[in-house]
């Protein structure tokens, strides 16, 4: 081979490995000190790296550990309130205010507070009405109430010929549609 061969070569052979043709001479324990570095600034790296993936998993057992307490709180809630349905049963309440009844000409007039205790809105509420009247034959009568919404109260007013204190008076809600 020609000497202007051997020379490219080695050329080739230089800006292979970065063009310094020159190495470092070796350290105590036999690594070059160029290697010494590169591995001491990887071993620094690493035990960043380390401090990192530890950090990383700290946070990550934390967010679990809160997103687990968050949907445990959810289907516990939802299972809560599935036992708890209203269903479509409303309770309804007549309740007389012998306490407001007033006295207009030769009429009494005795309000009634009617309450939808339910979650549900109702409508066509009937209400019996018996009253004992001075001739001693019970009697009745009905009262509707068109629409009563959801956890709501209302206020009706019966007319009596005579003092509905002394009829014993009573107010029986009877049925109802739901609406």
């Amino acid at each position: 081979m020609s000497e202007r061969n051997r020379m490219g070569q080695d050329r080739q052979q230089d800006s292979s490995s970065g063009g310094d043709s020159r190495q470092n001479p070796p350290d105590s324990s036999g690594n070059s000190r160029g290697d010494s570095q590169r591995d001491s600034q990887g071993s620094s790296q690493g035990k960043s790296d380390q401090k990192e993936q530890k950090g990383r998993k700290l946070a990550e057992w934390i967010s679990l550990g809160i997103s687990v307490l968050l949907i445990a709180w959810i289907a516990g809630f939802l299972l809560f309130e599935a036992m708890q349905a209203d269903g479509p049963h409303v309770l309804a309440e007549a309740k007389l205010l012998f306490d407001k009844m007033e006295r207009k000409e030769n009429t009494y007039i005795l309000p009634m507070e009617v309450s939808n205790k339910g979650e549900h809105a109702i409508r066509s509420l009937r209400i019996q009405v018996t009253y004992d009247p001075p001739d001693g034959k019970e009697e009745s009568r009905d009262v509707t109430l068109d629409y009563l919404g959801e956890g709501s109260t209302q206020e009706m007013y019966l007319y009596f010929q005579h003092d509905p204190k002394t009829l014993n008076v009573k107010a029986d809600p009877q049925y109802y549609n739901l609406d």
